[in-house]
């Protein structure tokens, strides 16, 4: 699962769900995005599981900051988009 937003929408994502204003990127708001991540990714294992069809297993979230970041996954996913105060980010599932 990737979790994607610019800088300015991750602090608002992960002051949002921590409850405290975060104005930088710090190892405080890189935890709390890997928490949401996972929060996500632990209720998309969940739906998916449901029928026992389909076997997910999670790692721990790595959290990356910067641009043109490679990660290796498979062909196959399915994103959805959603706004925070009219900012864009994504969760896409691979499979």
């Amino acid at each position: 699962m990737n979790l994607a937003a610019p800088a300015h929408v991750t602090l608002r994502l992960v002051s949002a769900f921590s409850g405290e204003e975060l104005l930088e990127f710090d190892d405080m708001a890189a935890d709390a995005f890997g928490e949401l991540a996972n929060i996500i990714a632990g209720s998309v294992k969940e739906k998916l599981s449901e029928d026992e069809i389909y076997k997910i297993n999670l790692t721990p979230p790595m959290v990356t900051k910067g641009s043109n970041h490679k990660y290796y996954n498979s062909e196959n996913s399915v994103k959805q988009y959603f706004t925070i105060n009219k900012s864009p980010f994504f969760v896409e599932v691979f499979y």
